[in-house]
């Protein structure tokens, strides 16, 4: 099984906390759909089952319908693909109407991700989302109503200001709504954002890691109590809700990146297109080879920790039987120091962190990481 992952490379504006790529501009749009076609013909070894397919950005639902139809049909012309395929699509309020929602259901897109990101019209200005408040709402109502089967909500904590009554507010609010699944990601200032350029300058003061470890524990506290499952440090689902498509990445399963700066991964080694519109386009034109590296051993050792660690599966002890002796000495002999200590826990054949040490989980990963220097 594999995935297929669209990068729509287009916003109506920028957020200020955004580091991924995508342009404001829609000059390009045409012609980034027929190199998009063209990307899904071009690629070699293609697998031989499509399980999930999904639509990330930038902002995919900038498109319309037509348009999603024609990327939907050229999948299926060149990609054996599940009867029971996931299929999402990111989007923002502003884009939901009920025939939007409608089109989307007809074309075969069951998971829908709605990046609300807060309910308070202040932190909205501030992020400089292009949606309001009463939109967010009204867009969670034609997602909840038009017969989508999965309908997921994107909030953000540790908002500049933001205090902890405001952050439950939220939490009950979103609880109240009963999405099938609810992302809750730590705001962090990313380089080259309007954000990075304000704390430069002195114009910005981020939240104290205190005050977001606080709201992240009342996240985990107040959804797992209300029956969702956190299954990865920024996930929450309702039971058999979770998002296939992104556990294939923590997995290190199999999947392909079509669009200016989509990665593959065809369990070997990684590749990855420009992240430049007008230099992906002549890519495309031209045939040019992706960027790719082959992942050595200690890449494989160090991701697998790493991608275990921030979810509910944990790592498996025979998984770490298969790297090489080094490693595995090297895994026994830290992970025994760090049980002894009670911060990693153990069962059967699993090592894992409680999803309370998952915010810390980067620091932890980095003592287990094999150097290959």
């Amino acid at each position: 099984m594999a995935g297929i992952y669209i990068h729509v490379p287009f916003c109506r504006q920028a957020c200020h906390y955004c580091s991924f790529h995508f342009s404001t501009s829609l000059r390009l749009k045409e012609e980034m759909m027929s190199a998009m076609l063209i990307e899904m013909q071009q690629v070699e070894n293609k697998p031989s089952m499509i399980d999930t397919i999904y639509f990330g950005g930038g902002t995919p639902s900038i498109l319309s319908i037509e348009e999603i139809k024609l990327l939907m049909d050229q999948i299926y012309r060149h990609y054996e693909v599940s009867g029971d395929v996931e299929v999402t699509l990111e989007a923002n309020p502003e884009d939901l109407s009920e025939d939007y929602v409608k089109g989307l259901r007809d074309l075969g897109v069951n998971r829908l991700s709605i990046g609300i990101q807060s309910f308070l019209e202040d932190d909205l200005q501030y992020m400089n989302r292009a949606h309001s408040a009463e939109q967010s709402l009204q867009a969670i109502e034609y997602a909840l109503s038009g017969g989508i089967r999965d309908v997921s909500l994107d909030l953000m904590f540790g908002l500049i200001g933001s205090d902890q009554s405001a952050w439950r507010a939220s939490l009950e609010q979103i609880i109240d709504l009963s999405p099938t699944h609810i992302s809750c990601y730590n705001l962090t200032v990313e380089e080259q954002t309007a954000f990075a350029h304000w704390r430069e300058k002195g114009q910005l003061q981020e939240v104290d890691e205190n005050i977001q470890y606080e709201q992240y524990l009342m996240t985990h506290e107040l959804l797992s109590s209300a029956g969702y499952d956190h299954y990865e440090i920024s996930n929450y689902a309702k039971p058999g809700h979770r998002s296939r498509h992104n556990q294939s990445y923590w997995n290190s399963q199999p999947y392909i990146g079509i669009g200016p700066s989509a990665h593959s991964f065809n369990g070997e080694r990684r590749s990855w297109n420009v992240a430049n519109n007008a230099k992906y386009l002549k890519q495309i034109k031209e045939g040019q080879e992706r960027e790719s590296e082959l992942l050595s051993p200690s890449d494989r050792y160090n991701e697998y920790i790493m991608l275990g660690l921030r979810t509910a599966k944990g790592i498996a002890k025979s998984q770490i039987d298969e790297f090489p002796k080094k490693m595995r000495e090297s895994f026994d002999a830290v992970s025994a120091r760090l049980l002894g200590q009670g911060v990693l826990k153990s069962s059967g054949d699993t090592i894992y962190l409680s999803p309370e040490q998952w915010y810390i989980s980067d620091a932890i990963s980095a003592e287990l990481f094999w150097d290959a220097d």
